[in-house]
Parts: C-alpha cells; structure tokens; sequence
C-alpha cells in the first residue's frame, strides 16, 4: 500500500478476524478500514490501544460527534475502558451520567474516581426498579456495552427524541 514501507508502525482497527493483537505483518485488502501509520517520535505506540486509540476513538464518535446530548445518559459496563470515557465525555457535555457495572468495588470507582452521578450493579435481582428509581425522568442517550439485562432494564426508559 502507498505509503507505508516495512518497519513501519500501523494502526488499523478493522484488520481482520486473525488480527487481535500486536502483529510483525499485515496485510491490507479493500473494504477494511484504511490504516494509520503511527509516528513513535509523537509518542508510545502502545497509546494508539489506549485512550489515544480505540478506546478512546469508539466513546468519543458516539458521544462527542452527536448532535446534541440529552441531559441523562446511561452506560452500561461503565468500569470498563470504553465505557469509563463514554461517560467522561458525556459528564463533560454537562449530562447526568448513570453507569452499570459488576461489584461495589466497580461501582464506587465509576462513582468516587470517575464522577458519575450514580452507578447501578447488573448483578442485583431488582436492577430494572433500580435503574427505574435513578431515573425517574427517563434515559435519553444509551451507550450500550453489555446487552442483555441492563439493555432490557434501559429500554422501557428511554424518552422520545425531540424533532
């Protein structure tokens, strides 16, 4: 590919089902993403997996690129990485910012450490009355991470989009 010469160091987030990880070669084809080269003067490479990267790339295209954010966001798996910028994002757009995660221990750090306004666990049997108590007002903008029984519990909340 143009470009890109051997040694180089090449981002690219759509490479393949073979290619999940730190890799010697690769192989462009039509129809993947196009990569990006990474330059190791600006800094680590390794960033570009962080929140320089794909972490950082996937909140920032769903929250940051919206047209308006709504005033009550819910994330669910919200101690993970993507989710725990989602929400930073979102918190920093000015909305309430709600969170699901596994244990306490999860759940005060997406509360105490990353400021969200409340953070529900998916494993309490009363999730659904829970998530329903926190927000009384309803949810405007999911960010879904984890399917199943939050994406249940969230969806009889949502409110109607204006417009």
């Amino acid at each position: 590919m143009d470009g890109f010469a051997v040694g180089d160091f090449v981002f690219n987030t759509t490479a393949g089902p073979n290619m999940r990880s730190w890799a010697r070669g690769w192989v462009w084809r039509p129809g993947y993403m196009v990569p990006r080269k990474l330059d190791p003067s600006v800094g680590r490479i390794s960033q570009a997996v962080g929140v320089l990267g794909i972490l950082g790339l996937t909140p920032h295209a769903r929250m940051n690129l919206m047209a308006s954010l709504q005033p009550t966001v819910m994330v669910s798996a919200a101690s993970g990485g993507v989710g725990q910028i989602a929400g930073q994002f979102a918190k920093q757009r000015g909305a309430r910012v709600i969170g699901s995660a596994g244990r306490d221990a999860k759940c005060k750090l997406v509360t105490v450490e990353l400021g969200f306004d409340a953070c529900l666990s998916h494993l309490s049997p009363s999730l659904s009355a829970d998530l329903t108590a926190v927000c009384q007002a309803g949810i405007d903008v999911y960010f879904e991470n984890a399917g199943g029984k939050v994406f249940e519990a969230v969806l009889p909340l949502f409110n109607q989009a204006c417009g």
